[in-house]
């Protein structure tokens, strides 16, 4: 990270320059002050992620500056320089908030190394916080297990500054668990045992290769401590060393006590340097299994590892029975001799069964015949990771200390195995992080090209309403280019100055605001009706640095909006209009719009449920057609009131609103007595067919009752004529109607007919055309 900004805070103006132009010269962006009071005020407009503070300064004392600093941005990274280094000093210093502190006259090489191990970690902090979700349960899994070892754990930089501990380390030296961090290794041991540290992490970090060695503390305790290099995953460069300190008192005070079991200790300490070099599993379990069998001359001596604590899915070994291949394929079936289910069944971390006493239930038994053996759990951490087993001849003796010294060796493989699953899962972590920053990259590419190209206006202005970004779609309605609006006040852009100031006081106050209508000059001074949404815009300690604004033109969809409201108008004044009652219901059943000759009969039911206005029901009626409306049909359907005692011609089509919604349109046509007409028609009909059959036997009888003729044709006239012209009028009225299907239309026209017939019978019988007595 050769550009990140580095704010140099140094009186002296020769070294000040001097400081500047190294730093410039390494990539660096670099500004400078001369006083505190001057620093802390750029700190306030611009931030830098690493500070080079003077210890002295002529105003306030870089203590102060340190302080300011951090409470201006936490993130910050001071580094105190002084020509009065002393422990006390440094911790001032650190408590203070700096990172570290460098002593003049300053060394470059210290300098160029300290800066970039800064900006590294500033780098390290940056990336953790990117992909912080992603790495939690990782990094809760590794602390877990870091803790969660009897060993001291813990983290030094170049100059034995800790990094971090564990737990163990910490109750060790005795301090707060807040209280560690950047002090120095020297600050809680004895000074000839800091100089020897610190040789060794300076070896760590010029080899890069891993050291153990052994000590001892004045309460008589003994460690072994291994230091093993942290690099980069790019560079492959050593950033830190990796302390870890086991306790092996015991193992020393058993040295001590008894000398025969020297062969054992020695493959002791070979399985040690092995898990200390060794990074490959397998490699490493077949080499301790063969450092046992040189070092003490055992008879066989195998590792197995276990999946899931149920069954082995690697296993080596050295000087294994002939029957080898077939015990491999037992164990790896899950298929296990009694001694190894005792061995996982019980908590005992040792168990030593002797072959020698027969066991049928055994499998092996011929090929472990005449032998003792010894089976040690491989544990850490509360995890069981396989079993260690020793043979040896049924005479060998196997001392409590020597069974003590093998659980150790068990232990310590288990550690390895340990390490090396956290190695894999850090190793996973990394390629998670680098992972996550590639989506980053992409997702930050994605979302440029999508400003880029957006048809609407994305614009970001900063608390002081100036414009920071100003994308293409802005210019493209606005007319201003980027050049033109970055930079410039957002206020010359509306018709009011004052509506830049509610806008950004409604966000301030509400956190968003959506959909806001306005208007706005475009660079030919022509106003631009707008839809705008604004965001307000976040650090990451959640103080707003500015605004989002996301808009476009509305000024044809206002224009087609006031054009459809008259339209819509003029439509409301023909329903206001109308003899047939009008309504319009949306799709939820609600009554958006009735017209006065439908409220005239129902009530306004506008705005309530058109099932509870018409047919004072709970829910939708059975027969409701707006489903069918709603897929763009027409639907016409009779219905009848009993609430109004009325029939209905009803007619519903599909309205499409302006934002692509639907709702149900329904004509209420009353033919009430239309339908009476027809009822009456009906009876008419049948009153003439009686008639027309009368007269047909009539006609018969005539001959025989010519003497009642002048009383026929009166009655005829005050019985036929009345009626048939009544039944004529109403086939004529009926014929007019638009729901007759054809069938009927020939029907009426056939009563038309013989009414016609009937009244022209009916009048020349009047006037005795066909009654004169000579026909007869």
């Amino acid at each position: 990270m050769n550009n990140a900004s580095i704010l140099i805070v140094e009186d002296d103006a020769e070294m000040r320059e001097t400081l500047c132009d190294i730093l410039v010269d390494e990539g660096y962006k670099v500004k400078t002050a001369g006083t505190g009071k001057s620093a802390l005020a750029l700190a306030k407009k611009e931030t830098y992620p690493i500070c080079l503070v003077d210890l002295k300064l002529p105003d306030i004392t870089g203590l102060e500056v340190v302080k300011g600093l951090k409470s201006i941005n936490v993130d910050t990274a001071p580094i105190i320089v002084t020509a009065f280094a002393s422990k006390e000093t440094a911790i001032e210093a650190l408590k203070a908030g700096a990172f570290c502190y460098i002593e003049k006259p300053m060394n470059l090489e210290e300098l160029l190394s300290t800066v970039k191990r800064t900006s590294d970690a500033y780098q390290l902090l940056e990336a953790k916080r990117r992909v912080e979700t992603a790495l939690q349960k990782n990094e809760e899994r590794y602390r877990t297990l870091v803790e969660s070892t009897e060993d001291s754990v813990y983290l030094v930089d170049k100059n034995c500054r800790y990094l971090f501990m564990n737990e163990k380390h910490i109750s060790r030296l005795r301090l707060s668990s807040d209280h560690y961090l950047g002090q120095p290794y020297s600050a809680f041991h004895l000074d000839d045992d800091a100089k020897r540290f610190a040789e060794k992490v300076k070896h760590v970090f010029r080899t890069g290769a891993s050291i153990q060695h052994e000590y001892g503390n004045n309460d008589g305790q003994y460690f072994i401590k291994t230091l093993s290099p942290v690099k980069t995953h790019e560079t492959g460069r050593v950033v830190a060393v990796t302390v870890v300190s086991k306790d092996i008192t015991g193992r020393k005070r058993a040295e001590e006590r008894i000398e025969h079991l020297n062969s054992v200790l020695k493959a002791i300490m070979n399985v040690d340097q092995l898990i200390l070099v060794e990074k490959d599993r397998d490699r490493l379990l077949q080499k301790a299994c063969n450092a046992l069998i040189d070092a003490r001359n055992y008879d066989a001596a195998w590792i197995g590892l276990l999946k899931d604590g149920d069954r082995f899915t690697t296993l080596k070994g050295s000087c294994l029975m002939d029957d080898v291949a077939r015990f491999c394929k037992h164990l790896k079936a899950g298929d296990f001799p009694p001694c190894i289910k005792n061995a996982l069944a019980q908590k005992d971390p040792l168990i030593v069964q002797d072959k020698t006493i027969d066991n049928e239930d055994c499998i092996f038994k011929d090929s472990c015949a005449g032998t003792k053996t010894v089976l040690i759990r491989a544990e850490h951490a509360n995890r069981l990771f396989g079993l260690l087993a020793i043979s040896v001849t049924a005479g060998v003796t196997i001392s409590e200390e020597e069974k003590e010294l093998l659980t150790e060796v068990a232990g310590n493989i288990a550690f390895a195995l340990h390490n090396m699953a956290l190695e894999e899962e850090r190793k996973c972590a990394n390629e998670l992080l680098a992972e996550s920053e590639k989506q980053l990259r992409e997702t930050e590419a994605y979302l440029n090209n999508v400003i880029a190209s957006s048809a609407d206006a994305i614009v970001v202005v900063d608390m002081d309403g100036i414009v920071r970004d100003w994308n293409k779609g802005a210019e493209d309605y606005m007319g201003y280019t980027t050049d033109d609006a970055v930079g410039r006040s957002n206020k010359r852009f509306y018709t009011e100055s004052e509506e830049a100031d509610r806008i950004m006081e409604t966000v301030l106050k509400e956190g968003t605001l959506k959909n806001y209508r306005t208007t706005v000059l475009n660079k030919n001074k022509q106003p631009v009706q707008i839809s705008i949404s604004v965001a307000l815009l976040k650090d990451r300690n959640g103080v707003p640095v500015g605004t989002v604004r996301v808009s476009r033109d509305v000024t044809k969809e206002m224009e087609l909006m006031e054009r459809i409201k008259a339209e819509r108008d003029n439509m409301n004044q023909i329903f206001e209009s109308m003899v047939d009652g009008v309504y319009m219901v949306s799709k939820d059943y609600k009554i958006e719009f009735m017209n006065k000759a439908l409220i005239n009969e129902f009530g306004d039911g506008s705005g309530r449920i058109c099932y509870d206005v018409f047919y004072n029901r709970d829910e939708p009626c059975t027969n409701c057609k707006i489903a069918e409306v709603l897929k763009r049909k027409v639907v016409g359907w009779e219905w009848y009131s009993p609430r109004m005692n009325k029939t209905y011609d009803i007619i519903e089509t599909p309205m499409r609103h302006v934002d692509g919604t639907i709702s149900k349109l329904t004509i209420f046509r009353d033919v009430t007595k239309r339908k009476l007409a027809e009822e009456q028609l009906k009876l008419l009909a049948r009153s003439l067919q009686e008639h027309v059959e009368m007269l047909e036997d009539s006609k018969e009888q005539i001959t025989r009752a010519y003497s009642l003729r002048e009383h026929f044709l009166k009655e005829t006239s005050h019985r036929i004529i009345t009626p048939v012209t009544v039944i004529g009028g109403y086939a004529e009225l009926m014929l007019e109607s638009r729901n007759l299907d054809d069938k009927q239309r020939e029907m009426l026209m056939t009563i038309r007919e013989r009414n016609n017939e009937v009244q022209k019978l009916t009048r020349d019988a009047l006037a005795g055309s066909y009654l004169k007595e000579e026909e007869y």
